[in-house]
Protein backbone atom coordinates (compact mmCIF):
# COMPACT_ATOMS: atom_id res chain seq x y z
CA UNK A 1 0.00 0.00 0.00
CA UNK A 2 1.18 3.53 0.54
CA UNK A 3 4.93 3.76 1.12
CA UNK A 4 5.56 0.56 0.13
CA UNK A 5 7.49 -0.32 -2.61
CA UNK A 6 10.17 -1.55 -1.32
CA UNK A 7 7.87 -4.60 0.08
CA UNK A 8 5.83 -4.79 -3.55
CA UNK A 9 8.94 -5.31 -4.84
CA UNK A 10 9.97 -7.99 -2.41
CA UNK A 11 6.60 -9.29 -2.62
CA UNK A 12 6.29 -9.46 -6.87
CA UNK A 13 9.91 -11.09 -6.58
CA UNK A 14 8.16 -14.00 -4.38
CA UNK A 15 5.16 -14.78 -6.54
CA UNK A 16 2.43 -12.54 -4.77
CA UNK A 17 0.91 -9.65 -6.98
CA UNK A 18 0.21 -5.98 -5.26
CA UNK A 19 -1.32 -2.99 -5.34
CA UNK A 20 -0.08 0.37 -4.34
CA UNK A 21 -2.19 3.10 -3.15
CA UNK A 22 -3.78 5.10 -0.01
CA UNK A 23 -7.37 4.04 -1.73
CA UNK A 24 -9.10 1.53 -3.71
CA UNK A 25 -11.11 3.17 -6.49
CA UNK A 26 -13.73 1.60 -7.93
CA UNK A 27 -12.10 0.69 -11.17
CA UNK A 28 -8.92 -0.43 -8.89
CA UNK A 29 -11.82 -2.72 -7.26
CA UNK A 30 -13.13 -3.65 -10.81
CA UNK A 31 -9.28 -4.70 -11.97
CA UNK A 32 -8.27 -6.53 -9.18
CA UNK A 33 -11.45 -8.62 -9.62
CA UNK A 34 -11.22 -9.29 -12.98
CA UNK A 35 -7.33 -10.80 -11.72
CA UNK A 36 -8.76 -12.71 -9.19
CA UNK A 37 -10.36 -15.73 -10.09
CA UNK A 38 -14.09 -16.57 -8.33
CA UNK A 39 -12.63 -19.17 -5.62
CA UNK A 40 -9.40 -16.91 -5.31
CA UNK A 41 -7.77 -15.09 -2.09
CA UNK A 42 -6.98 -11.47 -2.04
CA UNK A 43 -5.01 -10.57 1.29
CA UNK A 44 -4.84 -6.82 1.90
CA UNK A 45 -1.81 -5.51 3.70
CA UNK A 46 -1.81 -1.74 4.54
CA UNK A 47 0.01 0.27 5.94
CA UNK A 48 -0.26 0.13 10.27
CA UNK A 49 -2.20 3.47 10.34
CA UNK A 50 -5.34 5.16 10.27
CA UNK A 51 -5.20 5.85 6.48
CA UNK A 52 -4.42 1.97 6.22
CA UNK A 53 -7.25 0.77 8.02
CA UNK A 54 -9.10 3.19 6.04
CA UNK A 55 -8.21 1.96 2.63
CA UNK A 56 -8.61 -1.58 4.09
CA UNK A 57 -12.04 -0.92 4.77
CA UNK A 58 -12.39 0.31 1.33
CA UNK A 59 -11.01 -2.59 0.05
CA UNK A 60 -12.98 -4.95 2.19
CA UNK A 61 -16.21 -2.99 1.10
CA UNK A 62 -15.60 -3.32 -3.21
CA UNK A 63 -13.93 -6.64 -2.97
CA UNK A 64 -15.50 -9.17 -0.34
CA UNK A 65 -18.87 -9.87 -1.90
CA UNK A 66 -17.51 -11.11 -4.62
CA UNK A 67 -13.99 -13.10 -3.55
CA UNK A 68 -12.51 -14.35 -0.22
CA UNK A 69 -10.74 -10.81 1.52
CA UNK A 70 -8.75 -11.39 4.03
CA UNK A 71 -7.11 -8.14 6.12
CA UNK A 72 -3.83 -8.96 7.32
CA UNK A 73 -3.14 -6.36 9.83
CA UNK A 74 0.31 -4.75 10.87
CA UNK A 75 0.98 -3.44 14.37
CA UNK A 76 0.20 0.46 15.37
CA UNK A 77 2.96 2.45 12.92
CA UNK A 78 4.13 -0.62 10.95
CA UNK A 79 4.34 -0.57 7.25
CA UNK A 80 4.85 -3.57 4.77
CA UNK A 81 8.47 -1.88 4.19
CA UNK A 82 9.16 -2.96 8.02
CA UNK A 83 8.62 -6.71 7.08
CA UNK A 84 10.94 -9.31 6.19
CA UNK A 85 10.19 -11.99 3.57
CA UNK A 86 9.87 -14.64 5.88
CA UNK A 87 7.12 -11.84 7.67
CA UNK A 88 5.25 -12.01 4.76
CA UNK A 89 5.16 -15.53 4.79
CA UNK A 90 4.44 -16.61 7.68
CA UNK A 91 1.55 -13.52 7.93
CA UNK A 92 0.17 -14.58 4.39
CA UNK A 93 -0.03 -18.85 5.41
CA UNK A 94 -3.55 -20.05 6.11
Amino acid sequence: MHGSLGSSFSLWQNGYTTLMGSDCSERQAEMILAKVEIDGRIWLLPDGDEAGARCAHSMLDQLSPYRFVRWVKLKDGQQPTDCTVEDFQAMLSL
